[in-house]
């Protein structure tokens, strides 16, 4: 398994035009504020609008073309017509069929908890999300030559060699492998350093995060010790497990939640000198960080999580 850092002018440039849009806090750019209103009026329902955009529609727009990572504004011809056909038939078979090598490991992610949740939220409302993702795309391909120089200057500088090379003496893969007694469910992982995002970890897919070039590198160690844990207790795992299949199917976002408490709870043992996780507090882990420490897993961490899930459900911690 190996451990890559690379770039994504998708990625950046999706940021770059969020924040002229206002989407990101702030005003919109002067010569942004009428796809401001547009986008605004059509996202609003999907909390896909200003001041701060979210929701179902940013899976769309952000996380899929981003993993996809298109290499040139024609391409997106393409996402736009394969989004389509995702919304209409909830299924990931149109990217594996344009896509096939960039989607290899998308069956194990994109399951039936996760696309439940995923369009549980659009619901009867798919002809207004592919509305709003044409309109979104239209304009971040209007963008896109122009970004080009600013993107690259921004790049250049960034000691992505060094911060590559010092991910792979970190070896976090055998360790969360001797710490959880799971393997690592893909052949690689790939940190997609953001200049445009102050984001300090995002999902692009299975085995791909979205990382912002503002931080340094051990908040950079932190990230990739953290996702490459939380990539262990795999979705497919789950999602065959018999304590954990039905769980993943009707509440996928709390068991989601116990995934990432676990890696909270145990990443110290990989990190002796973390003391302030930032972790825990983007995502108010903190109350359940604490409850796991009174637990006992047994052999089956599946089972143990189902378990756990009925009694944090009733604590009212999820």
């Amino acid at each position: 398994m190996s451990i890559h850092l690379s770039s994504s002018y998708y990625a950046s440039l999706c940021w770059y035009g969020l924040k002229k849009l206002g989407f990101t806090g702030g005003e919109p750019d002067p010569g942004f504020v009428e796809w401001s209103r547009r986008l605004s009026e059509l996202g609003g329902d999907f909390a896909f609008a200003a001041p701060l955009a979210g929701g179902p529609v940013f899976n769309f727009v952000y996380q899929i073309p981003g993993y996809l990572d298109p290499a040139e504004a024609a391409e997106l011809g393409d996402i736009v017509r394969a989004l389509e056909e995702f919304i209409q038939t909830k299924s990931v078979e149109p990217f594996a069929r344009r896509w096939p090598a960039r989607t290899a490991h998308w069956e194990k992610w994109y399951l039936p908890g996760n696309l439940g949740y995923l369009f549980g939220v659009v619901g009867g409302r798919e002809k207004e999300t592919v509305r709003l993702i044409r309109l979104f795309l239209d304009f971040i391909g209007g963008l896109w030559p122009a970004y080009r120089p600013e993107f690259e200057e921004k790049l250049r500088g960034l000691p992505l060699r060094g911060h590559e090379e010092r991910c792979r003496r970190l070896d976090p893969v055998e360790a969360w492998e001797k710490e959880l007694g799971l393997p690592y469910p893909y052949d690689r992982f790939e940190l997609v350093i953001c200049p445009e995002s102050r984001t300090v970890a995002s999902s692009l897919g299975p085995e791909k995060v979205v990382f912002g070039a503002a931080h340094a590198w051990p908040l950079m160690r932190n990230a990739v010790v953290h996702e490459i844990g939380v990539r262990m207790i795999s979705f497919e795992h789950l999602s065959n497990h018999p304590a954990t299949r039905p769980l993943m199917e009707r509440d996928y976002l709390g068991v989601l939640k116990l995934i990432e408490t676990e890696i909270c709870f145990r990443k110290p043992r990989l990190l002796p000198d973390l003391t302030d996780d930032p972790f825990i507090r983007s995502m108010r882990l903190e109350k359940l960080v604490e409850w796991r420490t009174g637990k006992r897993p047994g052999a089956d961490l599946a089972a143990s999580l189902a378990e756990w899930h009925t009694e944090a459900r009733a604590l009212g911690l999820i």
